[in-house]
């Protein structure tokens, strides 16, 4: 054998593409050995086609807020390739057997799917209005009440009485605070929700920017405590071995009605909804029981999801 024939010898032995050619025969000879009839059941073809590329682009956008590079496409393609090889042959061994994990996962989505269809029923016009105007929705004016927020046609009276999210809520002639009606649903794949909160901001006649959190709503009958606006702890957990979260803690829907209690007519200011969720698993924990290993230490092992709208603005008269 030739130098040459060495050199290229050696690099074709050092290449990663070659490695991963080289397991994936020896998972294939092992799956025929254990189980022959298998390997000519299952199909061997991948397809890559528009709707795996548009969601590969779509993930990558919402984490990187930027369309990949023509080689991080091609990288991601890849990995998509042998992340879908390694998970049939994972299947057609059988490791998704007997897997704790895996099988509470299923069990949480048929929880999800049979609560849906035992609860199915013709939607109210109203329900639909709120749900498809608003997940979740706020409206800001200056005569808005509780009685308001309360109503089937909330959504038809927050239009004809202000502003919805985005908008710019006008000037008032007369005295009076700004009123707000809010209203969220859960989101049915994940946890439920724990608080919902108003987020102000303000420009004080100095030109200072300031912003406070006001709890308007709290789950499980809980009530903001006064003087620092927040809910209590509503106990909901998160078993980290298995990701799984309390279910008998938080509520599906939260609605308040909520009046600036410190509001200022001659300061511009601005304010948005957020709500947020019982606490899940963080993805580190996710991948820490995927892979069998340890989760970083300096990351915390959940969190709390949570959705925002966009502000209503206010702009004194002058």
């Amino acid at each position: 054998m030739t130098e040459h024939e060495c050199g290229l010898l050696g690099r074709l032995v050092r290449e990663p593409l070659v490695h991963f050619l080289v397991l994936g025969a020896g998972v294939f000879v092992l799956q025929a050995l254990v189980n022959p009839g298998a390997v000519t059941r299952r199909t061997t073809q991948i397809d890559v086609g528009p709707d795996e590329l548009a969601w590969i682009t779509t993930t990558w956008l919402q984490q990187y807020r930027r369309p990949p590079s023509e080689s991080e496409l091609r990288g991601l393609v890849d990995d998509y390739v042998r992340d879908e090889v390694l998970y049939r042959e994972a299947l057609a061994m059988g490791l998704d057997r007997d897997d704790i994990i895996i099988k509470r996962r299923m069990v949480q989505k048929m929880g999800f799917l049979t609560e849906d269809a035992a609860t199915e029923r013709p939607a109210t016009r109203a329900e639909l209005e709120r749900f498809f105007t608003a997940n979740p929705e706020r409206f800001g004016g200056w005569s808005y009440s509780a009685a308001d927020a309360a109503a089937t046609d909330m959504v038809q009276r927050g239009y004809a009485g202000g502003v919805a999210m985005g908008s710019d809520l006008p000037a008032r002639a007369g005295s009076g605070a700004p009123t707000f009606m809010l209203w969220a649903a859960r989101d049915p794949n994940s946890a439920p929700l724990q608080r919902m909160q108003i987020v102000k901001g303000w420009l004080d006649a100095s030109g200072q920017t300031h912003e406070q959190v006001f709890d308007v709503d709290c789950a499980d009958g809980g009530q903001p405590a006064a003087g620092t606006n927040r809910c209590p702890d509503n106990g909901a957990t998160v078993d980290t071995t298995t990701c799984v979260f309390t279910e008998d803690k938080g509520d599906a829907e939260l609605a308040a009605f909520w009046t600036d209690p410190a509001f200022d007519a001659t300061q511009s200011a601005f304010y948005y909804v957020r709500v947020l969720e019982n606490p899940t698993c963080r993805w580190s924990t996710w991948e820490s029981i995927r892979t069998g290993l340890a989760a970083p230490a300096d990351l915390a092992p959940t969190l709390q999801e949570r959705a925002y709208t966009s502000p209503i603005w206010y702009t004194p008269a002058n």
